[in-house]
């Protein structure tokens, strides 16, 4: 099953990553939650204080939300946790529903984690990245998604 943990790490290796290839004069900026917390380290808090920290906030309030500790699959568990952190955890469920085409509420449910576990993990992953793209494009041009 995916770990929370593992998820933690690679969102915020990423994250690093990102921060230490932007130019902060201006050209890029980097809209995501975490950068807050990699800037709480670069201050001195722990890895394990923020380890503490971000498993109390994000674990309850996201991780858990997605049910991602009841997928199989760790890169799944990894792309929607991401995607749920840059917007919300109802609109990760949404957009994982309209991939599986299952009925669309947002919300949580057994037929969902199974649907997910059942399905081939590289196509799924391309269908979140598909959809997820369209949602970018669709924020960007103030347009509405339907579905």
């Amino acid at each position: 099953m995916a770990s929370y943990q593992h998820a933690f790490n690679h969102i915020l290796t990423h994250i690093r990553k990102l921060i230490e290839e932007t130019d902060y004069n201006g050209h890029e900026l980097i809209n995501h939650p975490l950068t807050s917390w990699y800037d709480m380290q670069t201050i001195g808090f722990s890895q394990g204080e923020l380890s503490h920290l971000l498993r109390e906030l994000y674990c309850a309030e996201i991780w858990q939300q997605l049910g991602c500790d009841q997928f199989r699959d760790q890169q799944l568990a990894n792309l929607f946790f991401d995607f749920a952190l840059a917007t919300n955890g109802n609109l990760t469920l949404r957009l994982i529903q309209i991939c599986l085409d299952l009925p669309v509420n947002g919300k949580l449910s057994d037929q969902l984690i199974q649907r997910i576990n059942e399905s081939e993990s590289e196509w799924l992953q391309q269908q979140f990245e598909h959809i997820q793209l369209n949602f970018y494009c669709a924020m960007q041009s103030n347009r509405k998604i339907y579905h």
